[in-house]
């Protein structure tokens, strides 16, 4: 905004109460239209509104890139993949935009929760004439982990073993390396395993559909379960947290540098506050994001937000709480109050504004992120078992349940953990079912830009029956008060549903080659017999001439 108008960005202060569920494409595309309305209001001297009718904001909004991949595996009789090469090509339009960084991601993500021996891979960002892409909730690992897991499913087929042995066989152990040199500590995979087992049931669930399967011709069911292991590095992420104490009353203000898009941060923000200051947390209030309270800060994005800004709140409590201390001793036998504490900092003329900031370090350390560090601080850990039917005839298909377990450490707060877990499959489910995008191939402009053409998740598209988890007796030593992030690790436990629609189409396909090779052997058997009989009858013909 500073640049478009040419003046001092000191001069400019942005406010955000809060935005509408972003999820990468918003960490860019605002630009344009804040840069539009910035010039007008300068221009005119008077407050400007824009805002996009839907259509519009489709075709501007950034999209998720399109990949084409090819590998390469080596595997034994038992599917246990020794070798395995992969290249991406990812379409990143006509300029970069987030393509490096999105490819950078399917790189680091792709090897999922596999160990391989020998492992390469390679990528190219290709330039098109196309629109460019741009970060959206998972970018490119997403497609990363998905050609993994399209690999294993290859394998598996050509060994002729359910997928789900050859996957568990294939798991990373604990203490292994993964292909960046990162230790693998307190691998909860196989937790997770085990317990999306126990919850849904497996083994009933497997043989349910194949009992219907083999009841019914035209519709089918597919069975699929899926594992999840996700990098989480806050890395770079720098917070900050400006707390205020109220002396008249004892309650808290506080500004963050996070933005609020519907994924808790506030809540948990607050709810962090209250826990290190002891108040109610009906006396916290946080204000929307302002640039001009705390600057120099980088985007609200890579599901690590919310717990860089708890714990750049944690350092502002931390602080705080230093400074009244002194004024917090018991009187008469009667604990003090954070009230108590800053009516006597008022008193003998402190200031009741601290600073927490964070930037990766969770001791407080301000000297930066070492060189070396670690590419991720932890990993989230899911796994995640779907049931979906096919109608043969129409090629409809509904998700009839899902079960998930996740690993989410020590939750900040259970139920917005829960809904963004449930939020993101949803969300996934559009990306891996039902959504499309279909551009003019002369002119490239985009044809799908409304829901009447282009096809996010209804209300007939999720799952019938949904039922999540969380790992229990987890704590996340490395996490921020031991939890993990939840932004988008739910996003790849939709593969499961992918993966149970292909098999529901395998069931139907091989069925349909079945009947059309047992009606091609009564074919050849009445052929035989109508040979058998043309011969007799030609001999039977030949003996009366003769």
């Amino acid at each position: 905004l500073a640049g478009v108008l040419q003046t001092p960005a000191s001069r400019i202060n942005v406010v955000t109460k809060r935005a509408g569920g972003g999820f990468g494409g918003k960490i860019m595309r605002s630009h344009p239209i804040a840069a539009a309305v910035t010039v007008a209001a300068k221009k005119l001297r008077r407050p400007v509104r824009m805002q996009l009718d839907r259509n519009t904001d489709i075709i501007m909004t950034g999209k998720r890139h399109p990949y084409q991949n090819q590998y390469k595996v080596g595997f034994d009789e038992t599917g246990k993949i020794s070798t395995l090469q992969m290249q991406f090509y990812a379409e990143g339009g006509y300029n970069h935009d987030a393509s490096l960084g999105c490819m950078d991601m399917c790189m680091m993500w792709a090897d999922a929760c596999y160990y391989f021996e020998n492992y390469h891979i390679a990528n190219k960002v290709c330039k098109t004439n196309n629109p460019s892409n741009t970060a959206t909730r998972t970018p490119g690992a997403a497609q990363g982990i998905f050609t993994t897991e399209c690999v294993l499913e290859h394998v598996a087929h050509i060994v002729g073993k359910p997928v789900e042995a050859v996957r568990a066989l294939n798991f990373y152990k604990e203490g292994q390396l993964t292909p960046y040199r990162e230790k693998l500590v307190d691998f909860n995979v196989p937790d997770c395993w085990s317990g999306v087992q126990a919850k849904a049931d497996w083994s009933s669930k497997l043989a349910d559909v194949a009992a219907f399967n083999k009841a019914n011709r035209w519709r089918k069911r597919g069975c699929s379960m899926i594992p999840v292991k996700y990098g989480a590095g806050d890395n770079g992420f720098q917070s900050a947290c400006i707390l205020n104490a109220i002396a008249e009353d004892g309650s808290v203000s506080v500004s963050t540098t996070g933005t609020e898009i519907g994924q808790g941060l506030y809540t948990k923000v607050a709810q962090a506050v209250a826990y290190k200051l002891k108040v109610s947390l009906d006396v916290v209030t946080v204000l929307p994001t302002e640039t001009a309270k705390t600057g120099n800060f980088g985007d609200t994005g890579g599901s690590a937000t919310s717990e860089s800004s708890v714990q750049a709140a944690i350092f502002a409590c931390d602080e705080m709480l230093a400074r009244l201390a002194p004024f917090m001793k018991p009187k008469e036998g009667k604990p003090a109050t954070f009230h108590d504490g800053v009516m006597g900092a008022m008193g003998a003329g402190l200031p009741l504004t601290t600073y927490g900031y964070y930037n990766g370090d969770k001791t407080g350390n301000l000297k930066g992120t070492p060189p070396n560090a670690p590419r991720f601080n932890y990993f989230v850990y899911a796994a995640a078992v779907a049931v979906t039917e096919l109608d043969v005839l129409t090629g409809e298909i509904q998700v009839l349940s899902i079960d998930v377990v996740y690993d989410n450490g020590i939750s900040l707060n259970p139920k917005i953990d829960l809904g963004q877990i449930e939020g993101g499959l949803v969300m996934a489910l559009g990306w891996y079912m039902t959504e499309e995008i279909i551009s003019n191939p002369t002119t490239g402009v985009m044809q799908t830009n409304g829901t009447w053409d282009y096809h996010p998740p209804q209300s007939k598209d999720i799952p019938i029956e949904m039922n999540f988890h969380l790992l229990p007796n987890k704590p996340n030593a490395a996490g921020i008060v031991s939890s993990k992030f939840v932004g988008e690790p739910p996003m790849i436990l939709a593969n499961s549903v992918h993966f149970a629609a292909k098999r529901a189409i395998r069931a139907a396909r091989e069925e349909m080659f079945a009947q059309l090779q047992q009606d091609q052997n009564k074919d050849g058997q009445l052929l035989s017999q109508h040979k058998s009989d043309h011969a007799a009858r030609e001999q039977l013909v030949s003996s009366q001439r003769n």
